[in-house]
């Protein structure tokens, strides 16, 4: 009867959580709702599902076969144990997460209970900024800046005062044109650094130990279990169940809130010394926020002036929720003695 062997390494209370006594948890498939609960404890507090170990020299171990792949199993190898187990299943070793496979490979990486942390989705403000350069600006001057009311078009547009012989005026005041047009939304953002479970390791058995393992002869630290695909019940003898699945679960977040534009035109007054509005020729500039301002440079010749426009747009108010959901990929029934 053929199987094909695979090795866990898996965090553990007491020694391994799924360890000598089996892979803890629940029955039930998780959902795909980021929300779930604590996972199963089957390595050591912050693991690393994909990480591996090395070698009392530093060396890389050897990669083991894909432990979740049964079509290489062995034709030849039976047992009470593994007849009475049945073809779908492939019996493991399971220790502590992090640890070399006892044949000095790497473990394939599987995670349970996957999850999203905080922030996974989050909702990111786009904005398409307003046209502020539409319409008319009106300044006043003198001290109390009520003196003036003259016009300049809010698209920049340069009036020469060559020959008039103005002088800058210590006091300016001009409101800037309301906004024209421009959008926003809240974008949804997936973060999938921010998504994982409880990390194991499998690793693969000789051919020549399966029947001692499936029986539950292991190795100090090490524990007697089986896996098979899907989410399916355990064999009698081997009572704890665990759900694992491939490293890096997919990630999907729920659409954002509408948006409503916070914008304002901004802008100031500039002053040159010719009569063309040449930014080389720049003297002043007083600022367009509907108040009476002092202005540099009062008393100074000046031969031009423009309006230039200037633009502030976001989204209004704190971001919305954007809700994750996890999509775990190939699961696999694990269940220890």
């Amino acid at each position: 009867m053929g199987r094909w062997v695979a090795f866990v390494m898996a965090a553990c209370a007491a020694g391994c959580g799924l360890g000598v006594a089996g892979l803890g948890g629940d029955q039930s498939t998780p959902t795909a709702d980021a929300a779930g609960g604590d996972a199963p404890s089957l390595g050591p507090e912050g693991g690393d599902a994909a990480a591996g170990s090395r070698d009392a020299d530093g060396a890389t171990p050897d990669a083991a076969p894909d432990a979740t792949d049964a079509t290489d199993a062995p034709s030849d190898v039976t047992g009470p144990c593994l007849d009475a187990l049945g073809p779908s299943w492939t019996v493991l070793e399971v220790g502590m997460a992090n640890a070399t496979c006892p044949d000095g490979s790497m473990p394939a990486a599987a995670i349970s209970a996957p999850k999203a942390q905080a922030g996974a989705c989050t909702c990111q403000c786009g904005v398409t900024a307003p046209s502020c350069t539409v319409g008319t600006v009106t300044v006043t001057h003198a001290p109390m800046c009520d003196q003036g009311n003259d016009v300049l078009q809010a698209d920049g547009t340069c009036v020469d005062f060559m020959g008039d012989n103005y002088v800058i005026d210590g006091h300016h005041a001009l409101t800037p044109p309301a906004p024209s047009g421009g959008s926003c939304t809240w974008n949804e953002t997936a973060n999938p650094a921010l998504v994982g479970g409880t990390p194991h390791g499998l690793c693969s058995v000789a051919a020549s130990s399966l029947e001692a393992v499936c029986e539950g002869m292991v190795p100090g630290g090490w524990g007697s279990c089986v896996m098979a695909a899907n989410d399916v019940p355990c064999p009698a003898m081997f009572g704890k169940k665990t759900l694992v699945f491939d490293p890096n679960p997919g990630l999907s977040c729920s659409p954002c809130a509408p948006c409503t534009l916070d914008a304002r035109c901004t802008g100031t007054l500039d002053l040159y010394a010719d009569g063309a509005c040449s930014q080389n020729m720049l003297l002043a500039q007083s600022p367009a926020d509907g108040k009476c301002d002092p202005t540099p440079m009062g008393g100074t010749p000046f031969n031009s002036w423009n309006y230039v426009a200037g633009t502030s747009a976001t989204c209004d108010g704190m971001p919305p929720m954007s809700m994750p959901t996890v999509t775990p990929a190939n699961p696999r029934t694990v269940c220890c003695r």
